[in-house]
């Protein structure tokens, strides 16, 4: 069951497209100002289905392939001729064409009777646009990120700074995004102390896949646990259609991050609840990126061999350290 779609967002898509044929329509004059032999060619290439009967009609005597060949050359000789006007007045070849902003769906929202993943991340933004997500990547992004924040010092028990390590940390995850979704590692679980940067990488992150058209779908960990609670037992009409989303999409989108883990309530259902969202993901080889406070041994307690097996099996233990940054810079 798909949740609906709400008619502000298809008035969004109608006006996204009208506008980018409106914009096409104006460029497509300024042509026809400037050569208007090009007006003449567009006119004669969408008049093809009448030319081709009328050709039949004048023509008994030659076969319907005859006529259709004499007519694909001509429409042929014609292209020909326009991209050469073109050229000669240094106009791009499709400086006519619509530019929508999704070139899957061509701003309709669905590609092959399908939703497009414009849509999907359409919907996952509704669902969650109280949340600000869209606010906190723009300050949170691989241009803002600071690496004169972290500390040259070396502390206890550690091999290298936390300015040294957040300098390899953020490269792992810059080209995780850039090579999204051939990336190696595939799936990731960013570990340390609160303030340490892992939030902050994770909207970096987040950022760069969404800029580049994949579909992200971001959740605290009380946020996916809430959501699954309520897809089980509809408790709350209000919370249904958001749930109904979560569910959809957890084992369908492009990159699933969840912030925080370990800070929901645990108890049997939702231990059940995240194992399943974790083993579908694995299962459907989609990419998941975790942060969370806890030391990995932490997490094995927590969460028992069912579910840690999975992480230490499938996913990257990036650890961070340091001082806590919010506290520092307060």
């Amino acid at each position: 069951m798909s949740i609906p779609i709400q008619p502000k967002i298809w008035h969004e898509y109608d006006e996204k497209r009208r506008q980018a044929e409106s914009d096409a329509a104006f460029r497509r004059m300024e042509v026809y100002q400037k050569i208007p032999r090009i007006r003449e060619i567009d006119q004669a290439l969408e008049q093809t289905g009448i030319s081709a009967v009328r050709a039949y009609l004048q023509s008994p005597e030659k076969s319907k392939e005859e006529l259709l060949l004499e007519l694909k050359k001509n429409n042929q000789k014609l292209r020909n001729e326009k991209k050469e006007l073109l050229l000669e007045a240094q106009i791009p070849e499709n400086y006519a064409d619509p530019v929508y902003q999704c070139p899957y769906c061509k701003d309709t929202g669905f590609v092959d009777g399908k939703r497009c993943r414009c849509l999907v991340q359409r919907l996952i933004d509704d669902a969650y646009e109280a949340s600000g997500i869209r606010e906190e990547l723009m300050r949170n992004n691989f241009q803002t990120f600071n690496i004169g924040l972290f500390s040259r010092n070396v502390l206890e028990g550690q091999k290298v700074s936390p300015r040294k390590n957040m300098a390899n940390v953020s490269k792992m995850a810059y080209a995780f995004a850039e090579q999204f979704p051939n990336n190696e590692p595939h799936s990731m679980i960013f570990y340390g102390g609160p303030g340490t940067g892992k939030t902050f990488l994770c909207d970096c992150i987040a950022k760069m896949i969404l800029d580049r058209g994949f579909t992200v779908l971001y959740l605290t960990a009380n946020q996916l646990c809430s959501a699954m609670e309520e897809y089980r037992f509809h408790r709350n009409a209000e919370m249904q259609d958001k749930a109904q989303l979560i569910h959809d999409q957890i084992s369908e989108v492009d990159l699933l991050i969840i912030d925080d883990l370990g800070s929901e309530y645990l108890n049997q259902v939702t231990a059940a609840d995240l194992f399943e969202c974790f083993n579908q993901r694995i299962l459907k080889n989609k990419a998941t990126l975790v942060s969370t406070n806890l030391e990995p041994e932490r997490l094995r307690s927590l969460y028992m061999d069912r579910l840690y097996s999975r992480f230490k099996g499938y996913y990257q233990f990036v650890p961070f350290f340091g001082p806590d940054l919010r506290t520092i810079n307060r």
